[in-house]
């Protein structure tokens, strides 16, 4: 359930991040995404992972442990979606099956090959990157979206 104030403390969250470099295991794309989760529900589904990584080879092993991103990510954010709404969109993320993305839900992003995540903010998702911090990045990108209730 979201939290009273949620967009104000969403706000802050992106706010913080547009003034923070990438750093694997502090500000990369889970931690940025879980931090927005957080702000909007209260709830941080990165809580028991915060800190064990602090490389991309690290994080990656993370993720290759948990099954990949779509399905770790799945798993993590079970106490705060609607129900995951899984969505192979070739169009823009408002295909994806319970309806259209809202802002603050979470998407992965398909960037050429290489997968992300982010959040929706309405007309785009935000997502850090490495050596280019919080990018806006246009919906052609987002293959997965979850609800975030």
């Amino acid at each position: 359930m979201r939290v009273d104030n949620w967009p104000g403390h969403f706000s802050q969250v992106i706010e913080a991040y547009k003034h923070k470099d990438f750093v694997w295991g502090e500000t990369d794309c889970v931690c940025f995404a879980a931090d927005c989760i957080k702000a909007i529900t209260g709830f941080d589904f990165l809580k028991d992972y915060r800190g064990i990584y602090n490389d991309e080879e690290g994080a990656l092993r993370l993720i290759a442990q948990h099954g990949g991103l779509e399905e770790g990510l799945g798993k993590l954010l079970l106490p705060v979606t609607s129900g995951v709404r899984p969505s192979s969109v070739s169009a823009p993320c408002v295909n994806v099956v319970c309806g259209h993305a809202v802002r603050g839900d979470l998407v992965i992003l398909d960037m050429n090959g290489k997968l992300s995540c982010g959040i929706w903010i309405g007309r785009c998702a935000l997502a850090p990157m490495p050596d280019r911090g919080l990018c806006e990045v246009p919906r052609e990108f987002v293959k997965t979206c979850w609800g975030i209730t």
